[in-house]
């Protein structure tokens, strides 16, 4: 994700807003990318399954603090799975 979100960054589709949220983030050593069209918007964030809800309750509140709004989503099911018959 680090890569790809300094691609989008060389393509100039990021945004200072985006950079506020990419930096904040990595303060807690998590990742983000932009997600959408760039330009502002919205930033995906990676928060481990094993990470503290400190970390998490930290990183939202310094994040809504510069105004942004958080939404935590959790992803379900086993992701991808190889069958081989």
């Amino acid at each position: 994700m680090e890569m790809n979100q300094g691609l989008l960054q060389c393509m100039g589709v990021s945004h200072s807003s985006i950079e506020t949220v990419l930096r904040t983030t990595l303060k807690y050593s998590l990742v983000s990318k932009l997600t959408g069209a760039g330009g502002g918007g919205c930033v995906l964030t990676l928060i481990p399954t094993l990470s503290a809800n400190t970390v998490l309750e930290k990183v939202t509140t310094e994040l809504e603090s510069h105004g942004y709004r958080c939404f935590k989503v959790e992803v379900g099911g086993r992701g991808l799975q190889v069958f081989r018959g």
